[in-house]
């Protein structure tokens, strides 16, 4: 065989060697379970960064790092008023350009992956204070902040409002999950949780006792605010506020 042919065919066949070791390395990645690349990137992983965007006690936290030549993700929907974590899902392959959107909104701010974890933590114990237990991935998600620890963070967060639990319903939460929720503050006692259900709240409607309640500063979202008088759920219906850092 000439040189250059052999030289060819060696060139060829290293070709095809890497093509089945990309396509093995594809098959693992795909049979890894989330957990795994999760707990992977928490470990070895660098951090590109922790963002918290949001407003009146809901919050959206991305916590991004950098593994094996991709972006992995864990985001959490925190419910800082009364039920922790609603929501947490992880991301194998971010998109950055997908959510630079979101991450670089005016409500949007950089905090580091102390803070972010300690605000996290934070909200779900006192939800499980009040009876609630956050979102069944959350202990997946956290597992890419690793070996991070909350105490680095000398921030002291106030959850609830005005010292009590505010439960304000979401355009996802069923009619089962809504009473639920109302059924759980309802332990608490009367006076002791405020309530504020929407515009698009289904339950609303089937309760007892639907008393109106005056509002000067009416918000659009809301058609009006009211407390309930029933055997099922008693509370105050209150304005939320900002969530509240303390130094």
């Amino acid at each position: 065989m000439a040189k250059n042919e052999r030289k060819h065919q060696q060139k060829i066949a290293k070709k095809q060697r890497r093509a089945k070791e990309i396509k093995k390395q594809r098959n693992m990645a795909q049979n890894t379970s989330l957990l795994d690349v999760l707990r992977s990137a928490g470990t070895y992983g660098t951090w590109v960064g922790c963002y918290l965007s949001g407003a009146q006690g809901m919050f959206q936290v991305y916590a991004i790092r950098q593994h094996k030549h991709r972006l992995v993700a864990s985001i959490f929907l925190v419910d800082s008023y009364c039920l922790g974590v609603k929501d947490a899902f992880g991301v194998r392959e971010l998109d950055m350009e997908a959510i630079r959107e979101r991450i670089e909104s005016p409500d949007s701010r950089m905090v580091s992956p102390s803070y972010a974890l300690k605000f996290i933590l934070g909200a779900i114990e006192y939800a499980h204070t009040i009876g609630f237990t956050s979102h069944s991935s959350t202990s997946t998600c956290l597992k890419i902040f690793g070996d991070t620890d909350p105490s680095e963070c000398q921030e002291e967060f106030i959850y609830g409002s005005d010292g009590k639990p505010l439960y304000t319903s979401g355009p996802y939460d069923s009619p089962e999950k809504q009473m639920f929720v109302l059924n759980t503050l309802h332990e608490l006692g009367e006076g002791n949780y405020h309530v504020m259900l929407g515009l698009d709240s289904h339950i609303r409607f089937a309760m007892k006792g639907f008393v109106p309640m005056e509002d000067e500063d009416d918000d659009d979202d809301y058609e009006d605010e009211f407390e309930v008088e029933d055997d099922v759920v008693e509370g105050e219906v209150v304005r939320s506020e900002d969530v509240t850092v303390s130094k």
